[in-house]
């Protein structure tokens, strides 16, 4: 006679199956530090990272990195920097690569099958030490289940330059730990689907940057700015966003929320870049990055647009960075004083003019976003609000970004 278990037991074997999977994985972990010369422990340097030298010290003895997959190891960068070189031909399994000096480290390839592939529960690259960064040239990254890089300290910066491109469908996530983090993509992934994620927590100081350098250096996933409701900013370049991660064959996308910024750079030239900026969320740029978008209700078909559309949802805050006497603003901006007009600084212009509420987009003033706290101040021109026909009940004034303090 056979016997069925009821669902509710399977169940309940599979949860147990993935638990005691998790807990033997972690069991597993160890931390190794990187010691090329096997001369003492932490001394770091230059040398070739495969599976078989001994370059590892384990706390007692110097060994060859396990490559165990999954992977829940420890990798210590400290000591003098120097390039690491993943071994021609190789894919290195890691966990956690823990930056314990503070700039230098590069992380490079052997040739162009050299990957460093994070893999296990909740990689990451990790700057813990203060101001601590990388480099990585000539090297496939892969991000697993997805990918978090933090940083504590941004005096200096994570860049992904010529060669290196993060590879999978994770997700790469960009936080700081602490006084804030900055990472240049200054390399273009066009096949990179897993996307990005900007966040800054509430909890820390400064912001976190995501500098988005070149055509394509996004790949094809979303990206959004602004989680974790800190200061967090995507420097955009035109084009960034390479084309073929939505259904209709266009760019994914950029999401700007909860405090995101999003900063244009470059000159547009063809590029159809689509963004969504939400409520308490900001777009900044010179009058004439600006007037290259156009407001939409929803992104047209990809074939369709000439150039970039930008769905700006009620309360998002509109930033021109030409100063006192902005010239141009986004197209199509609509009249149902929805938007919030952003600052830019000291505002310090007997011609600047502007009118709020009933007929324009405006439904009051915003300011712009920055990692630390600054002021902005109106202090000379005119502003006009406008309540024909008892259209506006109110002006508001917001005040986006987090005190540094």
């Amino acid at each position: 006679m056979s016997r069925r278990h009821a669902p509710w037991h399977r169940l309940g074997t599979l949860a147990l199956t993935v638990c005691l999977a998790a807990t033997a994985l972690s069991s597993l972990a160890a931390t190794y530090t990187w010691d090329p010369n096997g001369s003492g422990a932490d001394t770091g340097g230059a040398g070739t990272w495969d599976a078989s030298s001994a370059s590892w010290y384990d706390g007692s003895n110097w060994i060859a990195w396990p490559n165990d997959t999954p992977n829940a190891d420890k990798a210590v960068l400290g000591g003098t920097a120097g390039t690491v070189t993943v071994a021609a031909g190789t894919t290195i399994y890691v966990n956690n690569v823990n930056l314990a000096t503070a700039a230098g480290y590069v992380l490079s390839g052997g040739d162009a099958t050299s990957v460093l592939a994070f893999d296990g529960i909740s990689p990451k690259i990790d700057g813990a030490t203060t101001n601590a960064a990388c480099s990585f040239s000539n090297l496939l990254i892969d991000t697993g289940p997805g990918l978090l890089i933090t940083q504590n300290g941004n005096s200096n910066s994570f860049n992904l330059n010529a060669g290196a491109a993060f590879t999978g469908t994770g997700k790469v996530s960009v936080s700081a730990s602490g006084y804030g983090m900055g990472m240049n993509l200054n390399a273009a992934e066009p096949s990179f689907v897993g996307g990005f994620d900007v966040a800054r927590p509430i909890t820390t100081y400064r912001s976190t940057t995501l500098n988005a350098t070149v055509a394509d250096s996004l790949g094809q996933g979303a990206t959004t700015v602004g989680t974790g409701g800190g200061a967090a900013i995507l420097s955009y370049v035109f084009g960034a966003q390479t084309p073929g991660g939505a259904g209709d064959g266009g760019p994914a996308g950029v999401t700007a929320v909860s405090n995101g910024v999003v900063s244009l750079s470059g000159t547009w030239s063809t590029s159809k870049d689509r963004f969504t900026i939400e409520a308490n969320s900001l777009i900044r740029g010179s009058s004439a990055r600006l007037a290259s978008l156009t407001r939409v209700g929803a992104f047209t078909d990809y074939a369709s647009p000439a150039g970039p559309e930008i769905i700006l949802n009620s309360g998002a805050v509109v930033v021109n960075t030409d100063g006192a006497a902005p010239t141009n603003t986004i197209q199509s901006l609509g009249t149902t004083h929805d938007l919030l007009y952003g600052l830019y600084g000291t505002m310090n212009s007997a011609g600047f003019a502007l009118t709020l509420g009933g007929g324009t987009p405006w439904a009051g003033l915003g300011k712009n976003a920055n990692g630390d706290y600054t002021d902005a101040t109106l202090q000379q021109g005119t502003v006009t609000i406008n309540d024909a026909g008892g259209t506006v009940g109110e002006i508001t004034l917001r005040s986006n970004g987090v005190n540094y303090n």
